[in-house]
């Protein structure tokens, strides 16, 4: 249900949505743009974590 929620596309495809391989390069497609996402997201991430002190930070 909650697919259906944030999707707007119901769980269970219909069987008139492609073949196998098609679904299959379908799903491809869309893990590829998942990664793409996440390696922006960890781009903009990343030089706030450089201002995280060291672990020696403030040791005397």
């Amino acid at each position: 249900m909650a697919h259906s929620v944030l999707n707007g596309a119901p769980s269970v495809p219909s069987r008139r949505e492609g073949t196998l391989p098609d679904r299959v390069l379908d799903v491809l497609d869309q893990i590829d743009e998942f990664v793409m996402e996440l390696t922006q997201v960890r781009t903009i991430l990343e030089p706030p974590e450089a201002l995280h002190p060291d672990d020696d930070f403030g040791e005397a």
